[in-house]
């Protein structure tokens, strides 16, 4: 559904891409909003930057939520964690039925079982460390438009192979974004790689 709109991926001093999504049938059929979505992704040479611009292309407001669904890999989940400014954050737990709001009281999360948890306002600078290979953890830089952060892990799925990955997602959930006519909203992060 998305289309490119410059593809600078052979340059080689600013390697990037970037697409484009507006609305249609399907996304209407899901969202009926018009919309215009435009996602740059570039390569520099010691990060990987993304930034998403979303106006509102509609005559009357509407808002929305939005997710960088980054999945990580991991050498093993027993031995990873995530370090930011977790402690006395609320969180919703989304595994709680319902799902339930909860003070964080651990500054270090670390998964021992299965995890959906959205952050309201941890943003800023989060880490995904791999204890085994330091050197493959990811520095999260929520630059702009990202206030919190979402943890997911199917701890215990073998299927899934919960062992090598986890999910350290930037967010704008907690409080929905509103836009107006002619309105938009931008998120940037950077994405870090090497020991922390």
């Amino acid at each position: 559904m998305w289309k490119v709109s410059n593809d600078m991926s052979k340059d080689k001093e600013n390697p990037s891409v970037t697409m484009e999504l507006v609305e249609n049938e399907e996304t209407m059929a899901m969202w009926p909003n018009k919309f215009k979505a435009v996602y740059r992704v570039g390569l520099d040479e010691d990060r990987l930057d993304c930034e998403l611009t979303v106006t509102n292309t509609d005559d009357k407001a509407w808002d929305f939520q939005a997710a960088l669904h980054t999945y990580f890999a991991t050498s093993d989940i027993d031995k990873a964690e995530v370090r930011g400014a977790f402690k006395g954050s609320s969180f919703l737990d989304k595994m709680q039925d319902p799902p339930t709001t909860t003070k964080e009281t651990r500054s270090v999360i670390k998964f021992d079982k299965e995890v959906d948890s959205v952050y309201e306002g941890v943003a800023g600078e989060v880490q995904f460390v791999d204890g085994v290979k330091p050197e493959q953890s990811v520095t999260i830089r929520n630059i702009k438009g990202w206030e919190d952060t979402v943890l997911w892990s199917p701890y215990g799925n073998e299927g899934m192979g919960y062992k090598k990955f986890a999910c350290v997602e930037s967010v704008k959930a907690a409080k929905p974004q509103k836009l107006a006519p002619g309105e938009s909203w931008t998120s940037a992060v950077s994405f870090v790689p090497g020991k922390v």
